[in-house]
C-alpha cells in the first residue's frame, strides 16, 4: 500500500512537493525455547564445590549446522514500519525542463507490540532517515529513539505511559547523526578545472612554443592521473542522549582519511589505505601501505602498518583455473609481538 500527498505551486522555481507513505505490518511468533517443555536448554556445573559452582547454560544445538534456538523470551509480536519519501520538482533554467529531487531518500518509523507479555507490550519507537547532499558527495544519516513508557528512580522502564505524566506521547531517549563525505581526486580536479581529468589538450604546429607547453601539460596531466583513484573521506558522528536526567551532546567521531591505489606499471601497484587524522583524539589514524606484484598465474603482496608495527607478506595463486591449488605462502608479524 502506498499513500501519496502532493502540494503544487503556481509561482517560483519550486513546482511542487510530494510525500509518499509506504506502511507495512507483519506478525511473528517465537516460543520461549528455555521452557523445559522443549528440552532445548540445560545447565552444566562449573565446579564440584557448591560454594564455587556457577552453572553455565547451554543448548544441545550449539554449534549445529542449522544454528541454535533463540534464548529470548516468548514473543508474539505485531510489527509495523512506515517508510516516508519526500520529493520535490523544480524548473531548471539550464535545461528548460522540470527536474525531480529528493529531500530525503527515506524516513522510516518502526516498532512493535508484544501480545505474549503482561507489561511493557509496546517497544521503543525508532526513526531512521537518509538523505544525500552536494550531488551525492555527502550522505547524511540520522537515528532517533523514543519510548512510550516512564522511568522509575533507578532509570528502569515501568508499565506507565509517558503521556499520563506529561501529556506527551513519547519520551526522548537518544539521537545520533552521521555525515559521510567522499570525494575522489578525479572529481576534485574536475570541479576546479571544469573538465574531466581524462581530457587532453591538443595543439597544432609542431615545434612551436604552444606545442611545448601542451606537451608539458600532458606530462603533468599523466602524473596527476596516477592519483585519480584516491579518495578523501570525512566522517562526523553526533550523539545526543539523556543520562541521569542530563541532556548530553557530543561529537563522537570526527576524522579525515585518504585511501587509494597507484598503478606504477602494468604489474606493480601501490595501495595506500586509511591514512588520515582524527580531530577528536588529535592523532594520525592507522597508516596502511601495500605493495602488489602480478606474477602472471601468481600474485605477491605485502602490507605494512608502521604505527602498529605490523606487516604481512604473501604469495598465492591468482583466481583462475588453478583455484584448486591451495598454495599460499604467508609470513606476518601480528601486532608487533610475535612472528611465524
Amino acid at each position: 500500500t502506498q499513500i501519496f500527498g502532493t502540494l503544487l505551486f503556481k509561482k517560483g522555481r519550486l513546482k511542487g512537493l510530494r510525500h509518499t507513505v509506504k506502511p507495512s505490518v507483519s506478525f511473528g511468533y517465537t516460543p520461549d525455547y528455555k521452557d523445559p517443555f522443549w528440552g532445548y536448554f540445560d545447565q552444566v556445573d562449573t565446579d564440584s564445590r557448591p560454594a564455587f559452582n556457577d552453572p553455565d547454560e547451554y543448548t544441545f544445538f550449539q554449534g549445529g549446522i542449522y544454528g541454535q534456538p533463540s534464548s529470548g523470551e516468548e514473543m508474539m509480536g505485531l510489527s509495523y514500519s512506515i517508510n516516508n519519501i519526500f520529493e520535490g520538482k523544480y524548473f531548471s533554467k539550464k535545461d528548460s525542463i522540470d527536474k525531480k529531487f529528493k529531500f530525503f531518500d527515506n524516513i522510516v518509523v518502526n516498532g512493535s507490540y508484544n501480545f505474549a507479555v503482561d507489561t511493557l507490550r509496546f517497544s521503543p519507537v525508532r526513526i531512521n532517515g537518509t538523505t544525500r547532499l552536494l550531488k551525492g558527495i555527502s550522505t547524511f544519516n540520522f537515528s532517533l529513539n523514543f519510548d512510550p513508557y516512564q522511568l522509575d528512580e533507578d532509570g528502569g522502564r515501568i508499565n506507565k505511559f509517558y503521556y499520563d505524566a506529561t501529556k506527551k506521547p513519547l519520551r526522548f531517549v537518544s539521537a545520533s547523526a552521521r555525515l559521510n563525505s567522499r570525494l575522489t581526486v578525479k572529481k576534485l580536479r574536475a570541479l576546479f578545472t571544469g573538465q574531466e581529468s581524462t581530457d587532453k589538450k591538443t595543439s597544432s604546429g609542431l615545434g612551436s612554443t604552444s606545442d611545448n607547453v601542451a606537451r608539458k601539460d600532458d606530462r603533468d596531466q599523466e602524473f596527476l592521473d596516477l592519483f585519480d583513484d584516491f579518495s578523501i573521506n570525512h566522517t562526523m558522528v553526533f550523539d545526543r542522549s539523556i543520562i541521569d536526567n542530563v541532556d548530553t551532546f557530543q561529537v563522537s567521531i570526527n576524522s579525515l582519511s585518504l585511501r587509494g591505489s597507484i598503478a606504477l606499471t602494468d604489474n606493480w601497484r601501490v595501495e595506500v589505505g586509511n591514512i588520515g587524522y582524527d580531530f577528536k583524539s588529535k592523532n594520525v589514524t592507522y597508516p596502511d601501505v601495500g605493495f602488489f606484484r602480478d606474477l602472471h598465474c601468481w600474485t605477491m603482496g605485502m602490507r605494512w602498518q608502521p604505527q602498529r608495527g605490523t606487516f604481512a607478506f604473501y604469495i598465492k595463486v591468482k583466481p583462475s583455473m588453478l583455484d584448486f591449488l591451495d598454495l599460499p605462502y604467508k609470513k606476518n608479524n601480528q601486532d608487533g609481538f610475535s612472528g611465524f
